[in-house]
């Protein structure tokens, strides 16, 4: 089910798996990404995602992705959810910058496991696999 497509992002969300895919490409600004970022939020609240897979590969402005929102205010909000499985898509070149096992953030008694990866459908067969 779709619930968002536009130029530079679209939000779906799979209801057999509890999965809501959030993509992110192009060039936009600082401001339509953190609103990108905030519908894809409201997507799996609505949803009751328990799995999310985020794919910034396509992105072109890297500067806009915004780190230190994302990581204090977004991220802060996911482990308000029911998400309980992440899985970040970023560029093959970024790869072996990031942690390739998974990591695993525990906030009151509440415990997400993210896993960076390079392929859109490798994080859909982990998601599917961790399920």
């Amino acid at each position: 089910m779709i619930y968002f497509d536009k130029p530079f992002f679209a939000v779906q969300y799979n209801p057999v798996l509890r999965c809501a895919t959030h993509h992110c490409g192009g060039y936009f600004l600082r401001e339509e990404y953190q609103e990108a970022m905030r519908q894809g939020l409201e997507v799996v609240s609505k949803t009751g995602a328990t799995s999310l897979i985020v794919d910034v590969q396509a992105v072109r402005d890297e500067e806009n992705w915004d780190a230190d929102w994302t990581a204090t205010r977004w991220f802060a909000q996911i482990l308000q959810t029911d998400v309980r499985k992440i899985a970040i898509v970023v560029p093959r070149a970024a790869l072996p910058h990031l942690p390739s096992l998974p990591v695993q953030c525990a906030v009151a008694d509440q415990v997400l496991v993210g896993r960076f990866f390079a392929d859109a459908e490798e994080a859909l067969r982990w998601i599917k696999h961790f399920g």
